[in-house]
């Protein structure tokens, strides 16, 4: 047994006895006396137990140092968004270290779209990580003695190699916070190599999870004013604000607690959508495709995943079920989406969605979906938890079969109970039951709105009317869109026809309007201006027709495209 591993059992031994003499523990682990003694005095030296005559008993003030399994078992999900957050720190060209530990690790699992990056580390699964991300990076390996329970390098070697280098960012991992008493670790070598990597560094990023707040161990690494940045998942406001005033910023991996909040999408229907790309459709004849892809659909989670990637936080609320059920999760897990859905015992349903590239032509086939009462019932009780921390939500989609036309109506009126704002974005009979509740912003197309009307829609004054009848059914915003010729974004107060420019069709315009609502939700959480929404929305919109894919916008190319929008006020 190593002596790491002997003295760790030796603290929970004394956890549990409170006190054990030599002779005990000499006999127990089948070691010297002297051993034992030796691994009291180091214990005693880390801050862990105080000596006695004959033996030993544990510190009032210390605190036992779980294993990393222990920890990495431990808020996991946390832990993730946390690194994930940190990662976004993170820019082409920067050197970096990143501290051993079981936050700290997930860094390296969002750095694969960066470049010209150097990692400095001392821990062994840090490295591990890099190689398994076949991240392309400088890594400097710091040298030194193996501690074994958190797999890093420790000790006088450590040290000295690690003063003589310079980075830009230190991510640092602790194992407790407090106002008063800083950051802490359990162990002193440990503490050691945290407070030489927070003096090499250009700006300092300490990074623990929810579970860390209040937590004392014997060791303090830092001072509040050594910190620059807290990455945390959540953080009672009294304290965000003492830490504010420290100059102290605070970074929150997910909204959605504190008084802080989130963005929620609501897919009651949604769907395993399979795209196939070929040539022209034959009817009734052999068709050979030549590309084939497979995704998370459904309207609200194509605004989640749109508002991930522009890093705005969010949650995706609805009801999956079966292996399409599983598909989704593990679909949305890995592009980074947060979801909380509700299981069912109907497999969720699959659409098939055709592209003809000779035509530009794209014919859609989709199921009905299905869902119990019971799902409803469990939906419901979860939407009203969350719609009470958070103000903006987003329904849309169409309803699978067992739930009643008037749900969203319903979702609508116990939001605005809770002084939410509500976007929906659906048709047909539901759309009319919920509009009777004034849903803060609505987003019919041209087809949509002419339908409700029962007219074509042919000019800007046609478009005012059309919203003014909407308007006046209680509702603050209306968004049409107009496919390739822009949309109309219109109030009570003002209105405007907003032009963007011609672009080909990279793959499918299935989905710009769910991109567009995307941007409507990520404008009103942030009270922009109607302009200014109206503007980002349809921006973001033709952004994805452009480049065919949610995941290749990036804000330059939405600048471009806004630069280049014409905006003409109606009224």
């Amino acid at each position: 047994m190593f002596a790491e591993e002997r003295r760790k059992k030796i603290l929970k031994l004394l956890e549990n006895e409170k006190r054990a003499s030599v002779n005990e523990l000499s006999k127990n682990f089948d070691v010297s006396r002297a051993t034992i003694r030796r691994d009291l005095s180091e214990l005693e030296k880390n801050g862990f137990l105080r000596r006695t005559h004959g033996g030993a008993i544990l510190s009032g003030s210390s605190k036992l140092e779980p294993s990393f399994k222990e920890k990495t078992d431990k808020l996991a999900a946390e832990k993730r968004k946390i690194g994930k957050k940190a990662a976004e720190i993170i820019k082409d060209g920067d050197t970096v270290f990143i501290d051993a530990g079981t936050t700290t690790r997930y860094i390296i699992d969002f750095l694969k779209d960066k470049s010209d990056l150097t990692i400095v580390t001392h821990a062994l699964h840090i490295i591990n990580k890099v190689n398994d991300n076949n991240l392309d990076c400088e890594l400097v390996v710091v040298g030194g003695n193996f501690k074994w329970s958190t797999e890093a390098m420790i000790g006088p070697m450590a040290e000295d190699y690690l003063k003589k280098l310079r980075v830009d960012k230190s991510f640092i991992g602790s194992n407790g916070f407090n106002l008063d008493s800083g950051a802490t670790t359990p162990d002193l070598r440990e503490a050691k190599i945290k407070e030489i990597a927070l003096e090499i560094a250009g700006e300092n990023f300490l990074l623990f999870d929810q579970s860390k707040w209040e937590e004392i161990y014997f060791y303090r690494f830092a001072e509040l004013n050594q910190i620059d940045f807290i990455v945390t998942d959540k953080i009672e406001a009294s304290n965000k604000k003492s830490l504010n005033e420290d100059k102290i910023e605070v970074i929150l991996a997910w909204i959605n607690n504190g008084g802080e909040q989130m963005i929620l999408t609501v897919t009651l229907n949604p769907a395993l959508d399979k795209i196939i790309i070929l040539d022209n459709l034959k009817l009734g004849r052999l068709n050979r495709v030549q590309d084939t892809t497979v995704l998370a659909g459904g309207k609200g989670i194509n605004v989640s995943e749109v508002l991930t990637k522009l890093k705005i936080e969010n949650k995706a609320l609805g009801i999956v079920g079966g292996n399409n059920g599983r598909n989704i999760t593990s679909m949305l897990e890995n592009k980074g989406v947060r979801a909380d859905f509700i299981w069912s015992d109907f497999e969720t349903r699959q659409n098939l969605k055709i592209k003809e590239k000779n035509t530009n032509r794209e014919t859609e086939i989709n199921e009905g979906g299905k869902v119990s009462k019971e799902n409803i019932n469990d939906f419901k009780t979860a939407y009203e938890k969350a719609v009470k921390k958070n103000k903006t939500l987003v329904l849309s989609g169409s309803l699978p079969a067992g739930v009643e036309k008037n749900i969203y109506a319903e979702l609508i009126q116990k939001a605005k109970a809770e002084d939410a704002k509500v976007i929906l974005d659906s048709s047909g009979e539901e759309f009319k039951l919920a509009l009777k509740k004034a849903p803060y912003l609505v987003k019919p197309n041209l087809e949509e709105i002419e339908n409700l009307l029962g007219r074509k829609i042919n000019s800007s004054d046609d478009l005012k009317k059309g919203a003014k009848y909407l308007l006046d059914q209680g509702v603050s915003i209306v968004m049409i869109s107009l496919g390739e010729n822009g949309a109309f974004i219109a109030s009570e107060t003002e209105g405007y026809r907003i032009y963007t420019p011609k672009v080909k069709v990279s793959q499918t315009t299935v989905g710009a309007g769910d991109t567009m609502v995307a941007g409507l939700a990520a404008e009103i959480d942030k009270d922009e201006s109607l302009k200014d929404t109206g503007v980002f929305a349809a921006a973001l919109a033709t952004a994805f027709v452009e480049c065919g894919s949610i995941s290749k916008i990036d804000d330059q190319l939405i600048e471009r495209i806004s630069s280049i929008i014409r905006v003409e006020k109606i009224y």
